[in-house]
């Protein structure tokens, strides 16, 4: 997602992904959200699915529900 801060050309291809796609009950993943900025944006851009350094580094899948569960972003049961 480098880049997406206030690059208007990245938020188009952004939109044109998620708003205007061919498919618009698709569900879109970005990859690499990074910072607050990022993920803000991307929500504002109806992303539906955001991973990345701003919510963990790779953990292996049996450490996944306990990384979520202390998300500052996520809320989980």
């Amino acid at each position: 997602m480098k880049g997406l801060s206030d690059d208007q050309e990245s938020i188009a291809i952004v939109r044109a992904v998620t708003r205007d796609g061919p498919q618009p009950r698709m569900v879109t993943t970005a990859e690499g959200v990074e910072t607050l900025h990022q993920l803000e944006t991307l929500r504002a851009e109806a992303c539906d699915e955001l991973q990345g350094y701003y919510f963990s580094r790779p953990v292996p899948g049996e450490q996944l529900l306990d990384v979520i569960r202390r998300s500052r972003v996520l809320k989980v049961a």
